[in-house]
Protein backbone atom coordinates (compact mmCIF):
# COMPACT_ATOMS: atom_id res chain seq x y z
CA UNK A 1 0.00 0.00 0.00
CA UNK A 2 1.05 3.27 -0.76
CA UNK A 3 2.36 5.85 1.84
CA UNK A 4 -0.06 8.83 2.13
CA UNK A 5 3.16 10.86 1.02
CA UNK A 6 3.76 8.66 -2.00
CA UNK A 7 -0.09 8.53 -2.49
CA UNK A 8 -0.14 12.20 -2.40
CA UNK A 9 2.44 12.60 -5.58
CA UNK A 10 1.38 9.88 -7.56
CA UNK A 11 -2.51 11.20 -7.24
CA UNK A 12 -0.97 14.90 -7.61
CA UNK A 13 -0.40 13.92 -11.79
CA UNK A 14 -4.26 14.42 -12.07
CA UNK A 15 -4.13 18.23 -11.41
CA UNK A 16 -3.76 20.15 -13.81
CA UNK A 17 -1.15 23.09 -12.75
CA UNK A 18 -2.08 26.77 -13.17
CA UNK A 19 0.11 29.83 -13.51
CA UNK A 20 -1.42 31.02 -10.09
CA UNK A 21 -0.40 27.09 -8.75
CA UNK A 22 -0.60 27.47 -4.51
CA UNK A 23 2.08 24.87 -3.19
CA UNK A 24 2.63 24.66 0.14
CA UNK A 25 2.60 22.13 3.45
CA UNK A 26 -0.80 23.16 4.72
CA UNK A 27 -3.45 25.55 2.71
CA UNK A 28 -5.43 27.30 5.46
CA UNK A 29 -8.18 29.62 4.62
CA UNK A 30 -9.21 30.96 8.02
CA UNK A 31 -12.48 32.26 9.09
CA UNK A 32 -13.17 35.37 8.10
CA UNK A 33 -10.94 35.28 5.03
CA UNK A 34 -11.43 35.54 1.34
CA UNK A 35 -9.68 33.84 -1.28
CA UNK A 36 -10.54 35.50 -4.76
CA UNK A 37 -10.63 34.15 -7.45
CA UNK A 38 -9.92 30.19 -9.17
CA UNK A 39 -7.57 28.50 -6.67
CA UNK A 40 -5.19 25.67 -7.71
CA UNK A 41 -3.49 23.92 -4.81
CA UNK A 42 -1.08 21.35 -3.96
CA UNK A 43 -0.46 20.41 -0.52
CA UNK A 44 0.15 18.01 2.22
CA UNK A 45 -3.11 19.21 3.93
CA UNK A 46 -6.20 21.92 3.37
CA UNK A 47 -8.74 23.81 5.84
CA UNK A 48 -11.28 26.05 4.75
CA UNK A 49 -12.70 27.93 7.17
CA UNK A 50 -13.59 30.98 5.27
CA UNK A 51 -14.95 31.96 1.78
CA UNK A 52 -12.86 30.60 -1.62
CA UNK A 53 -14.48 32.77 -4.11
CA UNK A 54 -14.08 30.86 -7.20
CA UNK A 55 -13.30 26.85 -8.10
CA UNK A 56 -10.90 24.79 -5.56
CA UNK A 57 -8.81 22.26 -7.95
CA UNK A 58 -7.00 20.57 -5.03
CA UNK A 59 -4.16 17.90 -4.59
CA UNK A 60 -3.83 16.90 -0.99
CA UNK A 61 -3.68 14.47 1.92
CA UNK A 62 -6.72 15.45 3.31
CA UNK A 63 -9.28 18.08 2.72
CA UNK A 64 -11.75 19.73 5.66
CA UNK A 65 -14.32 22.39 4.42
CA UNK A 66 -16.34 23.80 6.98
CA UNK A 67 -16.99 27.52 5.23
CA UNK A 68 -17.70 28.19 1.99
CA UNK A 69 -16.56 27.39 -1.95
CA UNK A 70 -18.38 29.58 -4.22
CA UNK A 71 -17.69 27.60 -7.03
CA UNK A 72 -16.69 23.89 -7.83
CA UNK A 73 -14.81 21.38 -5.73
CA UNK A 74 -12.11 19.14 -7.72
CA UNK A 75 -9.71 17.00 -5.51
CA UNK A 76 -6.80 14.67 -5.67
CA UNK A 77 -6.57 13.08 -2.13
CA UNK A 78 -5.19 10.17 -0.89
CA UNK A 79 -6.83 10.94 2.33
CA UNK A 80 -10.01 11.63 3.93
CA UNK A 81 -12.32 14.78 2.72
CA UNK A 82 -14.65 16.00 4.87
CA UNK A 83 -17.30 18.44 3.87
CA UNK A 84 -19.29 20.43 6.94
CA UNK A 85 -19.66 23.86 5.02
CA UNK A 86 -21.15 25.16 1.79
CA UNK A 87 -20.32 23.82 -1.98
CA UNK A 88 -22.25 26.39 -4.42
CA UNK A 89 -21.32 24.62 -7.35
CA UNK A 90 -20.78 20.52 -7.87
CA UNK A 91 -17.71 18.48 -6.35
CA UNK A 92 -15.84 16.24 -8.33
CA UNK A 93 -13.08 14.32 -6.47
CA UNK A 94 -10.84 10.83 -6.15
CA UNK A 95 -9.63 9.80 -2.81
CA UNK A 96 -7.99 6.84 -1.50
CA UNK A 97 -9.94 7.37 1.86
CA UNK A 98 -13.30 8.56 2.71
CA UNK A 99 -15.41 11.34 1.92
CA UNK A 100 -18.20 12.46 4.05
CA UNK A 101 -20.39 15.39 3.21
CA UNK A 102 -22.33 16.95 6.05
CA UNK A 103 -22.80 20.71 4.55
CA UNK A 104 -24.95 21.08 1.52
CA UNK A 105 -23.46 21.00 -2.34
CA UNK A 106 -25.80 23.12 -4.68
CA UNK A 107 -24.43 21.31 -7.81
CA UNK A 108 -24.05 17.19 -8.40
CA UNK A 109 -21.32 15.08 -6.48
CA UNK A 110 -19.42 12.65 -8.73
CA UNK A 111 -16.98 11.16 -6.75
CA UNK A 112 -14.25 7.58 -6.50
CA UNK A 113 -13.37 6.20 -3.11
CA UNK A 114 -12.96 4.17 -0.50
CA UNK A 115 -16.40 5.09 0.90
CA UNK A 116 -18.80 8.24 0.72
CA UNK A 117 -21.24 9.14 3.83
CA UNK A 118 -23.86 11.85 2.78
CA UNK A 119 -24.81 13.50 5.93
CA UNK A 120 -25.82 16.71 4.51
CA UNK A 121 -28.34 17.62 1.12
CA UNK A 122 -27.06 17.19 -2.26
CA UNK A 123 -29.09 19.48 -4.82
CA UNK A 124 -28.45 17.17 -8.01
CA UNK A 125 -26.81 14.09 -8.99
CA UNK A 126 -24.46 11.76 -7.46
CA UNK A 127 -22.40 9.26 -9.03
CA UNK A 128 -20.37 6.84 -7.10
CA UNK A 129 -17.64 4.97 -7.75
CA UNK A 130 -17.19 3.11 -3.91
CA UNK A 131 -16.29 0.59 -1.88
CA UNK A 132 -19.12 1.37 0.70
CA UNK A 133 -22.12 4.23 0.44
CA UNK A 134 -23.96 5.47 3.20
CA UNK A 135 -27.01 7.98 2.72
CA UNK A 136 -28.39 9.51 5.65
CA UNK A 137 -28.77 13.03 3.65
CA UNK A 138 -31.08 14.31 1.15
CA UNK A 139 -30.26 13.91 -2.87
CA UNK A 140 -32.34 15.93 -5.06
CA UNK A 141 -32.41 13.32 -7.87
CA UNK A 142 -30.57 10.28 -8.78
CA UNK A 143 -28.39 7.78 -6.93
CA UNK A 144 -25.95 6.37 -9.37
CA UNK A 145 -23.11 4.32 -9.30
CA UNK A 146 -20.80 1.01 -8.07
CA UNK A 147 -20.34 -0.15 -4.52
CA UNK A 148 -19.86 -3.00 -2.67
CA UNK A 149 -22.53 -1.73 -0.08
CA UNK A 150 -24.85 0.35 0.05
CA UNK A 151 -27.56 1.58 2.50
CA UNK A 152 -29.98 3.76 1.91
CA UNK A 153 -31.29 5.64 4.77
CA UNK A 154 -32.26 9.18 3.78
CA UNK A 155 -34.08 10.79 0.52
CA UNK A 156 -33.53 10.48 -3.02
CA UNK A 157 -35.65 12.63 -5.15
CA UNK A 158 -35.66 10.26 -8.42
CA UNK A 159 -34.01 7.08 -8.75
CA UNK A 160 -31.73 4.43 -7.22
CA UNK A 161 -29.60 2.46 -9.73
CA UNK A 162 -27.14 0.58 -8.88
CA UNK A 163 -24.54 -2.27 -9.68
CA UNK A 164 -24.05 -3.71 -6.01
CA UNK A 165 -23.10 -6.55 -3.72
CA UNK A 166 -24.88 -5.73 -1.05
CA UNK A 167 -28.12 -3.02 -0.79
CA UNK A 168 -30.19 -1.59 2.12
CA UNK A 169 -32.88 0.07 2.10
CA UNK A 170 -34.38 1.12 5.47
CA UNK A 171 -37.87 2.08 6.79
CA UNK A 172 -36.67 5.53 7.13
CA UNK A 173 -35.57 5.76 3.30
CA UNK A 174 -37.55 8.12 0.85
CA UNK A 175 -37.51 7.27 -2.85
CA UNK A 176 -39.33 9.45 -5.34
CA UNK A 177 -38.37 7.15 -8.68
CA UNK A 178 -37.37 3.63 -9.13
CA UNK A 179 -35.21 1.28 -7.29
CA UNK A 180 -33.09 -0.58 -10.11
CA UNK A 181 -30.07 -2.70 -9.04
CA UNK A 182 -27.92 -5.27 -10.23
CA UNK A 183 -26.41 -7.47 -7.44
CA UNK A 184 -25.91 -11.47 -6.82
CA UNK A 185 -27.92 -11.20 -3.82
CA UNK A 186 -31.73 -10.17 -2.80
CA UNK A 187 -31.44 -6.53 -1.58
CA UNK A 188 -32.80 -5.98 2.25
CA UNK A 189 -35.68 -3.40 1.41
CA UNK A 190 -38.27 -2.69 4.16
CA UNK A 191 -41.34 -2.44 3.51
CA UNK A 192 -42.22 0.71 5.61
CA UNK A 193 -39.77 2.64 2.95
CA UNK A 194 -41.55 4.96 0.77
CA UNK A 195 -40.60 3.72 -2.46
CA UNK A 196 -42.67 5.76 -5.53
CA UNK A 197 -41.95 4.22 -8.19
CA UNK A 198 -41.03 0.20 -9.43
CA UNK A 199 -38.55 -2.18 -7.82
CA UNK A 200 -36.21 -4.19 -10.10
CA UNK A 201 -33.48 -6.51 -8.96
CA UNK A 202 -31.11 -7.39 -12.82
CA UNK A 203 -28.67 -10.29 -12.30
CA UNK A 204 -25.12 -9.18 -12.06
CA UNK A 205 -23.23 -9.21 -15.84
CA UNK A 206 -19.93 -10.42 -13.57
CA UNK A 207 -19.63 -11.35 -9.98
CA UNK A 208 -18.87 -8.48 -8.00
CA UNK A 209 -15.27 -9.58 -7.69
CA UNK A 210 -14.72 -10.01 -11.31
CA UNK A 211 -15.81 -6.08 -11.66
CA UNK A 212 -13.54 -4.76 -9.21
CA UNK A 213 -10.54 -6.52 -10.78
CA UNK A 214 -11.90 -4.80 -14.40
CA UNK A 215 -12.65 -1.52 -13.09
CA UNK A 216 -9.18 -1.78 -11.20
CA UNK A 217 -7.55 -2.55 -14.42
CA UNK A 218 -9.78 0.00 -16.26
CA UNK A 219 -8.38 2.53 -13.31
CA UNK A 220 -4.65 1.63 -13.82
CA UNK A 221 -4.49 1.78 -17.67
CA UNK A 222 -6.01 5.50 -17.68
CA UNK A 223 -3.43 6.26 -15.35
CA UNK A 224 -0.37 4.61 -17.57
CA UNK A 225 -2.14 6.87 -20.18
CA UNK A 226 -1.86 9.98 -18.48
CA UNK A 227 1.63 9.60 -16.75
CA UNK A 228 3.16 8.72 -20.76
CA UNK A 229 1.48 11.52 -22.05
CA UNK A 230 2.80 13.68 -19.51
CA UNK A 231 6.36 11.84 -19.97
CA UNK A 232 5.87 12.74 -23.92
CA UNK A 233 6.17 16.26 -23.57
CA UNK A 234 9.12 15.68 -20.93
CA UNK A 235 11.09 13.63 -23.41
CA UNK A 236 9.78 15.53 -27.02
CA UNK A 237 10.32 18.87 -24.96
CA UNK A 238 10.22 20.35 -29.28
CA UNK A 239 7.89 17.94 -30.79
CA UNK A 240 4.99 17.90 -28.31
CA UNK A 241 4.62 21.33 -28.37
CA UNK A 242 4.93 22.01 -32.44
CA UNK A 243 2.51 18.87 -33.02
CA UNK A 244 0.30 20.27 -30.72
CA UNK A 245 -0.36 23.62 -32.05
CA UNK A 246 -0.07 23.02 -35.64
CA UNK A 247 -3.30 21.06 -34.36
CA UNK A 248 -4.44 24.22 -33.20
CA UNK A 249 -3.28 26.27 -35.97
CA UNK A 250 -3.91 24.26 -38.84
CA UNK A 251 -6.20 21.59 -38.53
CA UNK A 252 -7.48 21.13 -42.17
CA UNK A 253 -3.86 20.03 -42.79
CA UNK A 254 -3.94 18.16 -39.38
CA UNK A 255 -6.52 16.20 -40.27
CA UNK A 256 -5.38 15.57 -44.21
CA UNK A 257 -2.03 14.54 -42.79
CA UNK A 258 -3.30 12.04 -40.29
CA UNK A 259 -6.00 10.48 -42.97
CA UNK A 260 -3.57 9.95 -45.37
CA UNK A 261 -0.79 8.28 -42.69
CA UNK A 262 -3.83 6.11 -41.02
CA UNK A 263 -5.01 5.17 -44.14
CA UNK A 264 -1.57 4.31 -45.86
CA UNK A 265 0.47 3.22 -43.37
CA UNK A 266 -1.78 -0.20 -43.00
CA UNK A 267 -1.91 -0.78 -47.02
CA UNK A 268 2.26 -0.12 -47.18
CA UNK A 269 2.70 -2.69 -44.36
CA UNK A 270 0.17 -5.30 -46.27
CA UNK A 271 3.16 -4.86 -49.01
CA UNK A 272 6.22 -5.18 -47.37
CA UNK A 273 4.95 -8.21 -45.24
CA UNK A 274 4.41 -9.69 -48.67
CA UNK A 275 7.99 -9.81 -49.34
CA UNK A 276 10.45 -12.20 -47.35
CA UNK A 277 13.22 -8.56 -47.00
CA UNK A 278 10.18 -6.11 -46.17
CA UNK A 279 9.02 -8.34 -43.37
CA UNK A 280 11.34 -6.87 -40.67
CA UNK A 281 10.80 -3.53 -41.20
CA UNK A 282 6.85 -4.04 -41.48
CA UNK A 283 7.05 -5.64 -37.93
CA UNK A 284 8.61 -2.17 -37.18
CA UNK A 285 5.99 -0.38 -38.94
CA UNK A 286 3.32 -2.67 -36.95
CA UNK A 287 4.95 -1.79 -33.54
CA UNK A 288 4.96 2.26 -34.19
CA UNK A 289 1.42 1.83 -36.09
CA UNK A 290 0.13 0.85 -32.34
CA UNK A 291 1.86 3.58 -30.33
CA UNK A 292 0.62 6.31 -32.81
CA UNK A 293 -2.69 4.42 -32.19
CA UNK A 294 -1.91 4.82 -28.61
CA UNK A 295 -0.37 8.17 -28.54
CA UNK A 296 -1.66 9.81 -31.18
CA UNK A 297 -4.13 11.90 -29.45
CA UNK A 298 -1.98 13.22 -26.77
CA UNK A 299 -1.46 16.76 -28.79
CA UNK A 300 -4.90 16.98 -29.78
CA UNK A 301 -5.68 16.76 -25.85
CA UNK A 302 -3.39 19.16 -25.10
CA UNK A 303 -4.45 21.77 -28.02
CA UNK A 304 -7.81 21.25 -26.70
CA UNK A 305 -7.34 21.62 -23.41
CA UNK A 306 -5.10 24.75 -23.03
CA UNK A 307 -7.67 26.33 -25.04
CA UNK A 308 -10.34 25.77 -22.80
CA UNK A 309 -8.01 26.56 -19.50
CA UNK A 310 -7.39 29.49 -21.47
CA UNK A 311 -3.34 29.07 -21.12
CA UNK A 312 -2.92 29.13 -17.40
CA UNK A 313 -2.74 25.09 -16.85
CA UNK A 314 -0.16 24.53 -20.29
CA UNK A 315 -0.42 22.14 -22.48
CA UNK A 316 0.40 19.35 -19.84
CA UNK A 317 -2.44 21.10 -17.95
CA UNK A 318 -5.20 20.93 -20.73
CA UNK A 319 -3.88 17.13 -21.16
CA UNK A 320 -5.06 16.62 -18.15
CA UNK A 321 -8.27 18.04 -18.04
CA UNK A 322 -9.29 16.74 -21.44
CA UNK A 323 -7.97 13.52 -20.74
CA UNK A 324 -10.29 12.99 -17.86
CA UNK A 325 -13.03 14.59 -19.53
CA UNK A 326 -12.54 12.03 -22.61
CA UNK A 327 -12.72 9.21 -19.97
CA UNK A 328 -15.89 10.14 -18.02
CA UNK A 329 -17.69 10.42 -21.76
CA UNK A 330 -16.32 6.86 -22.59
CA UNK A 331 -17.59 6.07 -18.89
CA UNK A 332 -21.29 7.52 -19.15
CA UNK A 333 -21.92 6.70 -23.17
CA UNK A 334 -19.18 4.93 -24.53
CA UNK A 335 -19.86 5.56 -28.65
CA UNK A 336 -19.32 9.60 -27.98
CA UNK A 337 -16.23 8.57 -26.24
CA UNK A 338 -14.79 6.46 -29.01
CA UNK A 339 -15.76 8.92 -31.57
CA UNK A 340 -13.63 11.70 -29.86
CA UNK A 341 -10.94 9.37 -29.36
CA UNK A 342 -10.42 7.97 -33.19
CA UNK A 343 -11.02 12.10 -34.22
CA UNK A 344 -8.60 13.17 -31.65
CA UNK A 345 -6.32 10.20 -33.01
CA UNK A 346 -6.66 11.61 -36.73
CA UNK A 347 -5.63 15.34 -35.83
CA UNK A 348 -2.73 13.84 -33.54
CA UNK A 349 -1.23 11.76 -35.95
CA UNK A 350 -0.98 14.89 -38.43
CA UNK A 351 0.21 16.74 -35.73
CA UNK A 352 3.16 14.51 -34.89
CA UNK A 353 3.63 14.27 -38.89
CA UNK A 354 3.70 17.14 -40.09
CA UNK A 355 4.93 19.33 -36.59
CA UNK A 356 7.89 16.56 -36.51
CA UNK A 357 8.99 17.23 -40.22
CA UNK A 358 8.76 20.94 -39.62
CA UNK A 359 10.93 20.83 -36.95
CA UNK A 360 13.49 18.33 -38.85
CA UNK A 361 13.52 21.50 -41.46
CA UNK A 362 14.22 24.01 -38.66
CA UNK A 363 17.54 22.07 -38.03
CA UNK A 364 18.79 21.30 -41.27
CA UNK A 365 18.01 25.03 -41.76
CA UNK A 366 19.97 25.95 -38.39
CA UNK A 367 22.71 23.83 -38.96
CA UNK A 368 22.96 25.44 -43.23
CA UNK A 369 23.31 28.81 -41.80
CA UNK A 370 25.89 27.87 -39.43
CA UNK A 371 29.72 29.75 -41.28
CA UNK A 372 32.02 27.01 -42.08
CA UNK A 373 35.56 28.07 -40.93
CA UNK A 374 38.44 26.07 -43.18
CA UNK A 375 41.54 26.25 -40.92
CA UNK A 376 44.75 26.24 -42.66
CA UNK A 377 47.42 23.42 -41.20
CA UNK A 378 50.05 23.75 -43.83
CA UNK A 379 53.44 24.23 -42.30
CA UNK A 380 54.84 26.43 -45.21
CA UNK A 381 51.92 28.86 -44.83
CA UNK A 382 53.06 32.81 -44.22
CA UNK A 383 50.69 35.48 -43.48
CA UNK A 384 49.51 37.39 -46.75
CA UNK A 385 51.94 41.06 -47.08
CA UNK A 386 50.02 44.20 -46.73
CA UNK A 387 48.55 46.14 -49.88
CA UNK A 388 51.09 48.89 -50.99
CA UNK A 389 51.15 51.72 -49.54
CA UNK A 390 49.65 50.52 -45.93
CA UNK A 391 51.01 51.62 -43.02
CA UNK A 392 52.45 48.99 -40.70
CA UNK A 393 52.79 49.36 -37.17
CA UNK A 394 56.09 48.74 -35.51
CA UNK A 395 54.83 46.36 -33.43
CA UNK A 396 53.32 44.22 -36.47
CA UNK A 397 56.84 44.53 -38.36
CA UNK A 398 58.64 43.61 -35.31
CA UNK A 399 56.51 40.31 -34.95
CA UNK A 400 57.54 39.26 -39.13
CA UNK A 401 61.07 40.67 -38.98
CA UNK A 402 62.57 42.14 -35.88
CA UNK A 403 66.09 42.70 -37.86
CA UNK A 404 64.15 44.87 -40.60
CA UNK A 405 63.34 47.12 -37.56
CA UNK A 406 66.73 47.79 -36.63
CA UNK A 407 67.77 48.21 -39.74
CA UNK A 408 65.43 50.76 -40.66
CA UNK A 409 66.02 52.77 -37.24
CA UNK A 410 69.88 52.92 -38.24
CA UNK A 411 69.27 54.48 -41.56
CA UNK A 412 66.56 57.31 -40.31
CA UNK A 413 69.41 58.19 -37.66
CA UNK A 414 71.54 58.26 -39.92
CA UNK A 415 69.63 60.47 -42.53
CA UNK A 416 67.71 62.82 -40.60
CA UNK A 417 70.28 65.77 -39.70
CA UNK A 418 70.23 66.24 -35.27
CA UNK A 419 68.12 69.12 -34.04
CA UNK A 420 71.37 70.93 -32.87
CA UNK A 421 73.15 70.82 -36.31
CA UNK A 422 69.86 72.27 -38.06
CA UNK A 423 70.06 75.24 -35.09
CA UNK A 424 73.73 76.26 -35.34
CA UNK A 425 73.36 75.85 -38.81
Amino acid sequence: MLSRSKGFFALALLVPLAATLVNTSRYIVQEGAVENGDQYVATEGAVVEGVVDGDLTIATSELFVSGTIDGDLEFVSSGPVTITGTVTGSIRGVTLGAVVIAGDVEGDVVVAAGSLDIQGAVSDDVLVLAGNVQHRGFIGRDLRGQTFETSVDGEVGRDVELSVQLLEISSSAQVGGDVIYRSDSTAQISAAADIVGQQAHLPARYSFFVRVAIGLATVLSFLAFLVSGIGLFWIFRRAAPRASAFVLLHPVRAVLAGLGFMLLLPVALAVLLSTLVGIPIALLGLVMFGLVFIFGPVPTFAAVGEKLLRGKGGLIGGFVVVAVLWRAVLWLFPPAGLAFYLGALVFGAGGWLIGGWELRNDRIEKDESVPVVVENDADDWEPPLPPPGARETETEVVEQDPIAVLGRDSTSSAETPSSETTNGG
